[in-house]
């Protein structure tokens, strides 16, 4: 993994808030990076003193939630919550394929000059259209249809009078 895209992984592991519809904050987000820092020193030093350990990671026969549940729990506890609300998410529901769908669709051959944060946006306006479009109060809808309608009445009655005073000075026919 190239570096850039490394401290990308790093500052989304950062920036993942630990608590549900809160954001991290600059002392978290330094407690989880100094964690993760030695979770990876840990790594490093399980991957040449103890090659058959780490291997079990590699062949996907111990996953990192397992890990993060039984022995890591105890080592990294902010890294533990982060793993395993990430680790249990559910990738294959229909929410999540339909995200990807429309991702595939917005970040196409043709429109792939995007930034992320503009991606984000437009999947989330697509995927968000059908809750916007059942909160609209269709009586107050309607209701601004017939105001508007009726200033088109009147509209069209001032363009009336005004197109029979040309005819009545002579100036149309």
């Amino acid at each position: 993994m190239d570096e850039d895209a490394r401290m990308s992984a790093v500052d989304l592991i950062c920036d993942y808030p630990l608590h549900i519809g809160q954001q991290n904050t600059e002392e978290e987000k330094s407690n989880i990076r100094m964690e993760f820092d030695n979770y990876q020193v840990w790594a490093r030093r399980l991957k040449t003193k103890f090659p058959a350990s780490y291997e079990q990671f590699e062949i996907g026969k111990r996953s990192m939630l397992n890990y993060f549940l039984t022995d890591g729990g105890d080592k990294w506890p902010l890294l533990k919550n982060l793993a395993i609300r990430i680790f249990s998410l559910i990738s294959s529901s229909a929410c999540v394929e339909r995200t990807n769908s429309t991702m595939g669709f917005i970040h196409s051959k043709l429109r792939n000059k995007l930034s992320k944060e503009k991606i984000i946006k437009l999947c989330y306006i697509k995927n968000n259209t059908g809750e916007v479009m059942n909160e609209i109060d269709f009586e107050v809808l309607q209701e601004i249809a017939a105001e508007e309608d009726a200033m088109n009445d009147e509209l069209d009655c001032s363009e009336n009078s005004i197109e029979q005073d040309f005819v009545e000075e002579g100036i149309l026919e």
